[in-house]
């Protein structure tokens, strides 16, 4: 009779991932990554401080993937940077 010991360097739960809910699909989740990372820097997407940095893609693949997940700048954010440049 052979006798199994339970390994000790498994771990016997995995904790679970959180950040997105159960039912989300891929593309929402892929919008919501490129979004977060959107806002975190402002919305400057190319650089060594940009959105693509914080992904880990080139500035190119980002514009690409903002234009299938169909990402704009909000509004807000374009007009107040009209007015600063109406302003000096």
């Amino acid at each position: 009779m052979k006798v199994y010991y339970p390994n000790p360097s498994r771990p016997a739960r995995i904790a679970a991932v959180v950040g997105f809910p159960a039912s989300t699909t891929l593309k929402d989740g892929e919008r919501t990554l490129i979004l977060g990372a959107l806002e975190a820097s402002g919305w400057v997407v190319g650089g060594p401080y940009g959105a693509a940095a914080r992904l880990g893609m080139k500035r190119t693949t980002l514009a690409a993937q903002m234009k299938k997940h169909e990402i704009l700048r909000p509004a807000e954010e374009i007009s107040l940077d009209e007015d600063l440049r109406d302003n000096s």
